[in-house]
């Protein structure tokens, strides 16, 4: 809706099934192209004036949409299988650039496999706060029971994920301790 010159894009979008693949971990360093800066000068430019072109269509267009995750929703990697549902919000007002994601992905289930071992999902959260770059929160938890462990009985292991995707922090707990 609105017009050219103020364009707007409103309404809602549900995902009915989905299948994102999560990059994979590695150690190497990456460079990150969204921080390189590429210069480049325009025949009849004069250095140093800047261009006097009207805003973009991006630039004027407002979005406002939410995005329902209906429960056929996977995020997979070689060692995950994450199963998630929920609402978020989409937003970009009008002379912004980027959009924002705001909302609560609730974590159904799945597995997670580290240290050689197979981790069932029990619950866990994914946290949009709306801000510009998408950082989500996570609280995610999973466990792994390790059977007659000598003068222990079984010992539940638990993984808890915190922190943010850009930051996580894993804390492991079990049960007895050991």
């Amino acid at each position: 809706t609105g017009t050219t010159l103020a364009p707007e894009i409103a309404g809602r979008v549900v995902v009915d099934e989905m299948v994102y693949r999560l990059p994979e971990r590695t150690r190497r360093d990456v460079i990150d192209l969204d921080e390189a800066v590429v210069y480049v000068e325009l025949p009849g430019t004069v250095r140093g004036q800047p261009d006097q072109r009207s805003p973009s269509l991006w630039s004027r267009t407002r979005i406002d949409v939410e995005v329902e995750v209906a429960d056929n929703a996977t995020l997979t990697a070689s060692n995950a299988r994450v199963e998630i549902a929920g609402n978020l919000s989409l937003f970009k007002p009008t002379g912004i650039e980027m959009p924002t994601l705001s909302g609560t992905l609730e974590v159904r289930g799945g597995y997670y496999e580290e240290f050689g071992k197979r981790f069932t999902i029990e619950e866990g959260e994914i946290f949009f706060y709306g801000t510009p770059e998408p950082n989500p929160g996570l609280h995610i938890v999973a466990s792994h029971t390790v059977p007659d462990v000598e003068g222990a009985g079984d010992v539940d292991i638990r993984i808890v994920l915190t922190g943010t995707l850009k930051d996580p922090v894993i804390d492991l707990e079990s049960t007895p301790s050991y």
